[in-house]
Order: structure tokens, then C-alpha cells, then sequence
């Protein structure tokens, strides 16, 4: 008997757990390589290895112990190396912890970007490579996309014309563009009027808190976008600048619903943009910058801002038809119509031309590196980042700082967006060389993974321990021990593809729950992307979507109700059963309140 089927460490694990989820960033940042759903913590299935494998009569001290500070070795104490498989493993949580403790592992998914991001987990790094390479994309693209964002620093300006200069927009001088600030319009619907709406839900830019003064807005003239600071954001201001008045906290959109500022009618938004039947045309209205002299600071939009966005828009339809970016489809889906709704048909709608030239530009520069691996780790990079460089993300006032597109399981279109500088400054969140940052936390992980303990916030390093897996394609070279790691990209209804006489110790695995994520809707805005250089090495990458009949989930969209779900989840499990040895464990997660 093992120690799972006596015991389990819920009560100490739970408060780890807790922890941990509170602190995925830096917890286990191997799995911030890219982005994925429902991941399930390494701390939990690290605690269901374990006592599916440790014998039933270890005590709790023991338990911790291998928990904390040992590298198990499982061959030793079973007196061979177990298997397990993991027929949905999503992100790579399973295999990544199995790893850890000397277990070899099958995981299997049907999303392509899943099993993509498991491999990379695993994959080794040539740090030296990967730098050189990089080195080379900022000096060529990089260069290039940092001056599709550069402004006047206002400070600067008026520095200048203090000193009697004019400004001249020297290089040297500008500053860098942090986030430009968008703004959808529609066309008010009453047909006297028929002028252009911006659909602010706010006139507040950012909420600071002072010790001294209490909270400060930032808030900015929705008649010329002038930009000041006040202390009470629920009373009427008056524009220092054009005298027009305003309430910062009441937006003129909200909950769907626009109020004209023309004609004083209020209509309903969606009703505007079918009456057009495209998205919503939208207006650059302000500037986060950073200035080497004068630091972060916001400002209005000027011609110059919009005459370097105009600059960018100019090249990218020059180059259009030989720039490498996705024109598929959105298909219809549970989350997909969120977009759909809006007329956002193809994934390219979801950015901005400046985005599709810089992202464009820097995933051709990528494909062109040789070596195999390292060019896989920069174009996962690439494409996590894209999570923040499109034109679905919006600002944090409070947080000063840009919020991903999925920080939810949705694509419902902000009516604000703000958009990143794709390359990246000093600061900024979720540019390009900031996702590179994540991607070395993930792999100085990888080399020196570490548990926490939460309560003194120390971490316990165990000797020896290392994320590095021999990935290998057919399964019988887990049995002569000539790779302990097996990636397969397919549904698990069908398993043949195993030999008959592989038997695995156990069988761990976290299924999806009814319809809490629709994964492959959701995973194809990074498909897509991936698509473009994946499809000629990897034949799951060559569909346009990942959108897949056998996908086992719940969404009525798609045609597929409980019934659906429970059945394919029951297929799993049973031919899962088929390849588990006579006493092995099966042991599964399921975290839905709901059911």
C-alpha cells in the first residue's frame, strides 16, 4: 500500500498551496514560460507524486522531509524507475514534477500550444546562444520597433523653451512611450446628430495614493485631452486648459450603454457597431512615457505621437503582403463570439497595424536563427508576449501598469485599450524584453529548482535537483531507459499508439472541468501566431486552429453538452486503465465548485 491510500498531507499542504498560488510568479516560475489555464500547483501534484510512490509506512516527518529537502530516489526504494501517464496534461505540471523526482512520464494533450509549452519546460538551454541571438534581434528589429515609440518628454519641452531653444525632436532628446492610451468611437445613433462618440468609461487616467494628501487622480479633459491631477474625481472639474467641464469618475460608457455628449441621448453600443458592421474606429488620446532625465509621467497625444504611429501604419501597408502575421478566422465559440460580436472576424483585427509591423518584423527575425532550439525558446517567448501587445488589453489605474488580455478566460473587447511598447523601456509590464526576463526566471528555475517554505519565506534547494528531460518519441525507449519523458500531442481517447506491453505505475492527471475554460478557443490567439513557425516542423501545428471534434469539454456553441463531456472524460479514463499496471493508482484532481 502506499502512503496516498493511508494518508495525505492536506493540512500542512494546503497552507503551501494557498501560498503558493499567491505567489505564482516567483513560486515556480517554470511554469510562466507561457501562458496557460486552470495549472494546477506544483506543490499539490509534488505532494501526489510522492505518496503515490512512498510506502504507506513513513511517518509525517519523513513525508516532509522528501518533500522539502530530498531528492527521492524512487529506483532505489521501488527497485526500478516508475512511469506514470497523464492524459491531460495541460501545462506540464505532472511531467515537470515527475521530473523532479526521478520519475519518467507519457503526457499527452490534444492543444498543440500545451504541448508546446510542456516541451519548452523541459527542453535544455544554451544560455550563451540564446543571449547572442539576442543581442542580434535588438540590434537589428529591436532598434527598429523602439522608434516606433519614442515622444516628447513635456518636461523636456518646456525646459527648452525656457532656455529660448525650440525644440527639435532631437533623437537624443525624446523620451520612450511606456503605453499609448486608445479610445473606441462609434457614431451616435440619433440621426440629427451622427457625430462621433468616445467611449470612455472613466476621465481618471491613475489613482495614486500620497501619505500626506490622500488619494490623487490623474484625470484628463474628455474635450482635449488635457492632462492634471485632482484629489476628488466625483466632483465637477473645470479644464485649466479649454474651461470645459467634466466628472472624472463618470465615463459617458458603461455597461454597454454610451451617452452622447452632442445630444445628450444615451444608446446602446452594440447597437452602434452593427450599425456599421466593423470594429469600432478608435483614437490615440494620451501617452505613459519614461524619460531618462524626468522619469515616468502621462501626457495628450500630440501630432508628433500621431505622426510616428502614422509612420508605422505607412510601412506595414507598404510590406503588407510579405509581413508574417495571422489573417485566420476567429471561429464561433463560447468566448470567441465575445469578439465576433464586435466584428472582430480574423485574429489580425485584434491589433493594431503598428503592433502586427513590430510583432511582424520580430517573428521573421526569429525563424531566421539556426539553431533549432534556441529559435523554439525565443518564438515561445515571442509568443507569450503577445498576450500583452494587443489591442484587448487595458490600464491599471491603481497599479500604474498594463493588465494581458487573458487575465480572464475571455475576449470581450475593452472599449480603452491601451497599447504596450512591443520591444520595451525601463519600465513597463509585458514587453518583449520583459517576457525574456520571465523566460530566465523559468530557466534559472529549470537549472535550480526550489521549494518555499511560506512561513519564514526561505527557500529549501535539494542537491541534484534539476528540471532537464531526455524527451523521446517512441515509447519503448522509456523501457530501456534511453529518455525518461514522452510529449505526445493527441486526444487520449485512443492509445494505441503504446505498445501493449507498456504498463505504467500510475496514472495522475487534472481534467478539464465542464466548460470553466474553453481551451482551444482561447489557445488559438497564441496558435495562430505559433503556427507561422511550427506547421513545417510539427504536423499538429499545421490546422489553422487547435479546434479539435475530440476535444472533451462542455460548450454548447461547439455542439458539445454534459453528455459529451462525461463521455469523453469516461473514454479517457477507461483507455487510460488499459495501459495501468494491476495495482497501480489512478489519482485525479477535480477543482470545480460548481459540480
Amino acid at each position: 500500500m502506499k502512503y496516498i491510500e493511508k494518508d495525505f498531507p492536506i493540512e500542512r499542504l494546503n497552507e503551501i498551496a494557498r501560498r503558493e498560488g499567491n505567489d505564482k510568479r516567483w513560486g515556480r516560475p517554470v511554469y510562466q514560460i507561457h501562458k496557460w489555464w486552470a495549472r494546477r500547483l506544483g506543490c499539490v501534484f509534488r505532494s501526489i507524486l510522492l505518496t503515490s510512490f512512498l510506502p504507506e509506512d513513513i511517518s509525517e516527518e519523513e513525508y516532509w522531509e522528501n518533500f522539502f529537502y530530498k531528492r527521492t530516489n524512487f529506483e532505489e526504494i521501488l527497485g526500478y524507475s516508475p512511469i506514470i501517464l497523464d492524459p491531460f496534461m495541460g501545462g506540464g505540471t505532472t511531467i515537470v514534477e515527475a521530473l523532479r523526482l526521478g520519475i519518467k512520464s507519457i503526457g499527452i494533450d490534444i492543444n498543440p500550444v500545451a504541448w508546446f509549452a510542456t516541451k519548452k519546460e523541459i527542453d535544455p538551454f544554451d544560455e550563451e546562444t540564446f543571449d547572442n541571438e539576442f543581442r542580434k534581434l535588438e540590434e537589428t528589429v529591436g532598434n527598429k520597433i523602439k522608434s516606433f515609440y519614442k515622444t516628447k518628454c513635456p518636461i523636456c519641452e518646456r525646459e527648452e523653451a525656457n532656455r529660448g531653444y525650440k525644440w527639435e525632436g532631437r533623437e537624443d532628446g525624446l523620451a520612450n512611450v511606456m503605453y499609448a492610451f486608445w479610445v473606441k468611437k462609434v457614431k451616435c445613433l440619433n440621426p440629427n446628430c451622427r457625430k462621433d462618440v468616445p467611449l470612455h468609461y472613466t476621465f481618471k487616467i491613475a489613482t495614486k495614493n500620497d501619505k500626506e494628501k490622500g488619494k490623487i487622480y490623474t484625470v484628463f479633459c474628455p474635450k482635449c485631452y488635457h492632462i492634471f491631477d485632482t484629489d476628488n474625481d466625483k466632483k465637477e472639474l473645470l479644464c485649466p486648459e479649454c474651461q470645459e467641464t467634466f466628472v472624472p469618475a463618470e465615463g459617458n460608457e458603461t455597461g454597454g450603454v454610451y451617452h452622447c455628449p452632442y445630444c445628450n441621448q444615451r444608446y446602446n453600443t452594440l447597437d452602434s457597431v452593427r450599425k456599421v458592421k466593423k470594429p469600432p474606429d478608435i483614437e490615440m488620446y494620451a501617452i505613459e512615457y519614461y524619460c531618462p532625465t524626468h522619469g515616468r509621467g502621462y501626457k495628450p497625444a500630440d501630432e508628433h505621437d500621431k505622426a510616428i504611429y502614422e509612420k508605422a501604419v505607412e510601412e506595414f501597408e507598404a510590406k503588407r503582403e510579405e509581413l508574417l502575421y495571422p489573417t485566420i478566422e476567429v471561429p464561433e465559440g463560447f468566448n470567441t463570439n465575445q469578439a465576433r460580436n464586435y466584428f472582430y472576424y480574423t485574429f489580425d483585427q485584434m491589433f493594431n497595424k503598428r503592433q502586427l509591423l513590430c510583432l511582424s518584423m520580430l517573428l521573421e527575425k526569429i525563424l531566421e536563427i539556426r539553431d533549432e532550439n534556441t529559435r523554439e525558446f525565443m518564438l515561445i517567448t515571442l509568443s507569450d508576449s503577445i498576450n500583452a501587445n494587443n489591442m484587448f488589453c487595458i490600464y491599471n489605474a491603481q497599479a500604474f501598469k498594463l493588465e494581458p488580455l487573458f487575465g480572464d478566460h475571455n475576449y470581450a473587447p475593452p472599449m480603452s485599450p491601451v497599447e504596450n511598447n512591443v520591444w520595451g523601456t525601463k519600465y513597463g509590464r509585458g514587453t518583449f524584453i520583459k517576457y525574456v526576463e520571465k523566460l530566465k526566471r523559468g530557466i534559472e528555475y529549470k537549472e535550480k529548482p526550489f521549494e518555499k517554505h511560506y512561513d519564514t519565506g526561505k527557500r529549501a534547494y535539494i542537491e541534484g535537483d534539476k528540471i532537464d528531460g531526455a524527451i523521446i518519441n517512441n515509447p519503448k525507449e522509456l523501457l530501456n531507459n534511453k529518455g525518461d519523458t514522452m510529449l505526445v500531442c493527441a486526444t487520449s481517447e485512443d492509445l494505441s499508439f503504446l505498445p501493449p506491453n507498456l504498463k505504467v505505475d500510475a496514472v495522475i492527471t487534472d481534467p478539464p472541468y465542464y466548460d470553466n475554460v474553453m481551451y482551444s478557443e482561447i489557445a488559438d490567439f497564441f496558435y495562430v501566431w505559433l503556427r507561422l513557425g511550427l506547421k513545417d516542423r510539427y504536423p499538429w501545428f499545421r490546422a489553422e486552429t487547435t479546434r479539435n471534434k475530440r476535444e472533451v469539454i462542455k460548450n454548447e456553441v461547439q455542439e458539445k453538452d454534459e453528455n459529451y463531456f462525461l463521455k469523453g472524460i469516461k473514454r479517457v479514463f477507461v483507455e487510460s486503465t488499459k495501459y495501468l499496471k494491476e495495482n497501480g493508482l489512478f489519482v485525479f484532481t477535480f477543482v470545480f465548485a460548481q459540480y
